[in-house]
C-alpha cells in the first residue's frame, strides 16, 4: 500500500512539472490558425513567404507577442507583432496585405476566434512601437 501512495506522489509531481514548464520557457501559448497565403509576401523581418498553406502560432512572450509560421511542420519563419484589442472575437480567419512596388507585404492577421487583431511592422521596421 505503501508503494502504491509514494507511485502516486510522484505521478503528481511529474504532472506539475511538465505543466509549470511551458510557463517558464519564455512565453505562453496565445492562440493557433491555419492561414492561406495567396502570393509571395515580406514579413516585418523581411522574410519572404511563398504562397501557400501555413500553421502559425501567436505565443504571448513578455516584451511582446511573437508569430512564428510553419509550413509541412517546419518552422519557416518568425517575427515580432502586436495584438490589438478588436472589441470582439473574430469570426473568420483573414490575411491583410499592402503592395508596395510589386512586393505583397503582409501587415495583419484577423484569427478566428481571438478578440482582436495582429498587426505587423512593414519589413525592416520594429514592432515595439505603438
Amino acid at each position: 500500500m505503501r508503494n502504491y501512495y509514494c507511485r502516486m506522489a510522484l505521478i503528481a509531481c511529474a504532472a506539475l512539472f511538465v505543466a509549470a514548464v511551458p510557463a517558464v520557457a519564455g512565453g505562453a501559448h496565445f492562440k493557433t490558425a491555419q492561414v492561406q497565403i495567396l502570393y509571395p509576401s515580406q514579413i516585418a523581418n523581411g522574410t519572404e513567404l511563398q504562397p501557400g498553406l501555413y500553421k502559425i502560432e501567436v505565443t504571448k512572450n513578455t516584451n511582446s507577442p511573437e508569430v512564428s509560421f510553419y509550413r509541412h511542420n517546419k518552422l519557416v519563419a518568425q517575427t515580432q507583432a502586436q495584438v490589438i484589442d478588436a472589441g470582439q472575437k473574430n469570426n473568420r480567419t483573414e490575411v491583410h496585405y499592402s503592395t508596395a512596388g510589386n512586393q505583397h507585404v503582409l501587415t495583419q492577421l484577423d484569427l478566428r476566434g481571438l478578440m482582436g487583431k495582429v498587426v505587423f511592422n512593414s519589413p525592416g521596421s520594429s514592432a515595439s512601437g505603438s
